[in-house]
């Protein structure tokens, strides 16, 4: 008989490894036991200090979802979307840069999805069905960089114009307060131009900003459409299931009406 532990975690990296010293690591009647971390979107080195421990098994959620979610994957002990791992280092066809660029790709999908994913670009992708009535192309082609930097910005786009929006916004105040030092001291007739460079990069930043607070409006009602794509996509494929089974059952029913289904073999009379 196999003992399976599971412990589920959000951001238990300093105290992770003193529960698990203490579970036993032999028991009678026991033949294996092994260690199962459900990992609720923690932010720090959760995992890596389970994997460190030498725990088998490791769920992640990209975000917390409560420990009663956490429990239920436990149960449940399955992965929406698996991706193949390539040994990288040891493909000899690789170039020395192809290598960096692939672990550096791989590093910017881990720490943009919040997984861990030491292939990122791989092509072997496996989906469940449930995730893959979720999945919509918008592409041609399904490079996982340019896939994760498009759904970045299409699902968390306040954040993406945020972030684009701070640059312009701090170089424009840094030029403007450069221009009322100059003023203070009586010198700013020469430097006019930087008062209208600094205004514009004002500008231009909060016009992102507001382009990220108007498509992030868009993305919850995109998500809300998808939501209900969903649905429409689980009721089309169960209704053509079931038509498929209902169509096989008639075959098999006409066939045996019509005597075509074989008899099973009659068993040989004992002497």
């Amino acid at each position: 008989m196999k003992l399976l532990i599971q412990i589920p975690c959000y951001n238990e990296a300093e105290t992770l490894e003193i529960a698990l010293n203490d579970l036993p690591r032999t028991l009678q009647g026991i033949e294996e036991i092994e260690y199962l971390i459900i990992n609720d979107g923690s932010r720090d080195n959760t995992v890596e200090v389970a994997r460190r421990w030498g725990v088998h098994h490791v769920v992640s959620f990209k975000q917390n979802k409560g420990l009663a979610k956490g429990f239920m994957a436990g149960l449940d002990g399955r992965a929406d979307m698996v991706t193949g791992a390539r040994s990288i280092d040891q493909t000899a066809h690789f170039s020395l840069l192809k290598k960096k660029l692939q672990h550096f790709g791989s590093w910017v999908v881990r720490r943009a999805s919040n997984t861990d994913s030491p292939d990122a670009p791989s092509g072997f992708r496996a989906f469940s069905r449930d995730a893959a009535m979720r999945i919509n192309v918008v592409n041609d082609y399904t490079y996982t960089l340019e896939t994760i930097l498009r759904a970045y910005m299409m699902y968390k786009p306040l954040k993406t114009f945020s972030y684009l929006a701070v640059s312009p916004i701090l170089t424009g105040l840094l030029i403007g307060f450069r221009f009322l030092y100059y003023m203070a001291r009586g010198q700013s007739g020469g430097h006019v131009q930087s008062l209208i460079l600094a205004c514009t990069l004002i500008i231009m930043g909060f016009l992102t900003f507001m382009i990220g607070l108007l498509a992030d409006v868009i993305a919850a009602n995109r998500k809300l459409l998808q939501d209900t794509q969903y649905h429409a996509r689980m009721m089309e494929y169960d209704a053509i299931y079931m038509q498929m089974k209902a169509e096989k059952e008639a075959v098999r029913a006409y066939r045996l009406i019509n005597g075509e289904e074989a008899a099973p073999p009659a068993k040989a009379k004992e002497r």
